[in-house]
């Protein structure tokens, strides 16, 4: 996130990898899947992100997903970090299927890293 502010203070492009980047963004999936586990008990979410480390995550049970939430990769990060609201972040995603719990979703994405 550090990396991020410096290159949006600076005007640089963030460029990331998928070694490095992807990585991280793998670790804080799987830390919100723990974190979502007891309220996707019985169902489960698809996470879609933009941009080039993006991709899809399944969080809950392992079954037909009940909603997906596109959402750029950054603003991803910058939701489970704290840095965007959950109000602020849903302005900037879409949202497929069980909106209400798309939104418990994203009202619980908060991950410390």
């Amino acid at each position: 996130m550090h990396r991020l502010d410096l290159c949006r203070a600076t005007q640089r492009e963030m460029v990331m990898t998928p070694g490095h980047d992807g990585r991280i963004v793998a670790l804080v999936m799987r830390d919100l899947e723990k974190k979502l586990s007891t309220k996707l008990r019985t169902t489960a979410i698809v996470y879609h992100l933009s941009g080039n480390i993006g991709g899809m995550w399944l969080l809950g049970a392992k079954a037909s997903p009940a909603a997906t939430i596109h959402l750029d990769v950054l603003d991803f990060n910058l939701l489970a970090s704290g840095r965007l609201t959950p109000q602020e972040t849903e302005s900037r995603a879409s949202i497929e299927g069980d909106s209400v719990l798309a939104r418990e979703v994203l009202n619980r994405t908060h991950v410390p890293y």
